[in-house]
């Protein structure tokens, strides 16, 4: 659940103790209202994250909030205090954190007609700012919705409207023989299964035609890496462009920061990362940890060409030689049978830039040592292959690693291990020092699953 606006939490805890199985992100404008959610002694039971944010600017969740995790949002008096220039961007951005197709969003606010407005608005010095809109004396907002605009402004951000209407409450004072009538809109919506956009674009269109936009951000990973540069597409467009590895996602920076909390790892291991798509920030991180070698692959040409800009943007942090690029989709066969066939001899091979002179393979003997995948399990038909494609690249020995981490979407965990166990793979052991690294590294819905080879029948 997401509920913007969390004030004190006063809704907030009342839901998760009713609701044992729930977590709920929780966001305020106001620092103080954060403190307060957090400071409370049911806030650190681990199913609550309370953070700052305008909701009225772009991304404002991303980083707090996996995209597409949302099952229900809460939005209880709070778009009648944003001005409405500002209303579609707070709801382009809850649109980005519900799940297509069944996320809803469920609204109160103030209607049109409400005892309220009709004060501000009368009187000797009337208080209307445009329209419905309105200050109050104390400096605040407050919008006064009618059910066909408030209908209309999530309509237009690709919502389906499941109910809408105004309830009428008229509140007697007998003492002072007053009458007041107070009215409240309620609504709930659904997200539409494509959010507000359909359609799709390629890379030189994003880039040059200026459509969805492309955003270049640092990425903290801490004193060990420092900030990291990535250039990506926003992920506002997830709906709109056919390969979501051109976005960075949740995953890719808690699985750098995992790597670099737990040094052994990837100390002297022959490295393959499965999807990275355009982020650097696991092979960065594999490297800084002293991988021999890191072999990046994904089966998009145009992330491995953003992944590329990445990498050569942050080369003076790291051994960059170190580093290659692959092509590869998993069901290719050929494609896997040739990358198997690079990692089991020394030979001449491309560096991770292909204005830079060829560089020797570290990448030798036997296969690789450690697979590492962030994000990358959830397309069900394509769980099968990314076990089966893993099994044919790394080495036979016992000590090869599988390491996942993701977001659980729209892949169930019982179906990741199921292909796991019938392409020859089995959940790892714990490991006391990754165990340390992964309760540092991870947080909120992330999953780690770390696989082994499944020990032949005796």
């Amino acid at each position: 659940m997401l509920e913007v606006g969390c004030g004190a939490g006063n809704t907030v805890f009342p839901l998760l103790e009713a609701n044992p199985r729930a977590f709920v992100y929780a966001c305020d404008f106001s620092p103080r209202a954060v403190r307060l959610v957090r400071a409370n002694q049911a806030y650190g039971h681990g199913r609550a994250a309370a953070f700052v944010a305008d909701i009225t600017q772009p991304h404002a969740l991303a980083g707090d909030v996996p995209d597409g995790m949302v099952d229900v949002c809460t939005l209880i008096f709070v778009l009648s205090a944003i001005a409405p220039e500002k209303m579609p961007q707070a709801v382009r951005n809850l649109a980005i954190a519900l799940r297509p197709g069944r996320g809803r969003v469920l609204v109160r606010d103030y209607a049109r007609g409400d005892l309220a407005q009709d004060r501000l608005g009368s009187g000797r010095h009337p208080q209307r700012l445009a329209g419905d809109f309105f200050v109050r004396g104390d400096g605040t907002r407050a919008f006064y919705f009618t059910e066909a605009g408030l209908r209309e402004l999530f309509e237009a951000e690709g919502f389906r409207c499941d109910d809408v209407r105004v309830r009428a409450t008229r509140i007697e004072n007998r003492a002072r023989g007053l009458a007041m009538d107070r009215r409240w809109v309620q609504a709930a919506f659904t997200l539409g299964k494509a959010g507000a956009q359909a359609g799709g674009m390629d890379l030189d269109a994003l880039f040059d035609g200026g459509a969805p936009e492309e955003v270049e951000e640092l990425v903290d990973l801490g004193a060990a890496l420092g900030a990291v540069r990535v250039r990506s597409v926003a992920r506002e467009h997830r709906h709109t462009l056919a390969h979501t590895g051109l976005m960075l996602w949740e995953a890719a920076p808690a699985l750098a920061r995992l790597l670099l909390a737990c040094p052994a790892l990837c100390a002297g291991k022959r490295v393959l990362e499965l999807g990275a798509g355009a982020s650097p920030l696991v092979a960065l991180a594999a490297l800084r940890m002293g991988a021999v070698c890191v072999v990046a692959t994904d089966g998009s040409p145009d992330a491995l060409r953003l992944l590329e800009a990445n990498l050569a943007a942050n080369a003076g942090q790291v051994v960059i030689e170190r580093a290659r690029l692959r092509r590869l989709a998993w069901d290719d066969a050929a494609a896997v049978q040739a990358l198997a066939a690079e990692a089991q001899g020394p030979r001449e091979s491309t560096s991770y830039s292909r204005r830079r002179p060829a560089a020797a393979s570290s990448c030798s003997a036997s296969g690789f040592d450690l697979a590492l995948g962030a994000d990358v399990a959830y397309v069900a038909e394509a769980v099968p292959a990314l076990f089966a494609a893993a099994a044919a690249l790394l080495s036979a020995s016992k000590e090869a690693r599988l390491v996942l981490c993701h977001v659980t979407r729209r892949v169930a965990e019982e179906r990741i291990l199921a292909a796991a166990a019938a392409a020859g793979w089995e959940p790892a052991p714990p490991e006391a020092g990754l165990s340390a690294a992964a309760a540092h590294a991870l947080f909120g819905p992330l999953r780690l699953l770390v696989f082994q080879r499944r020990a032949p029948a005796a």
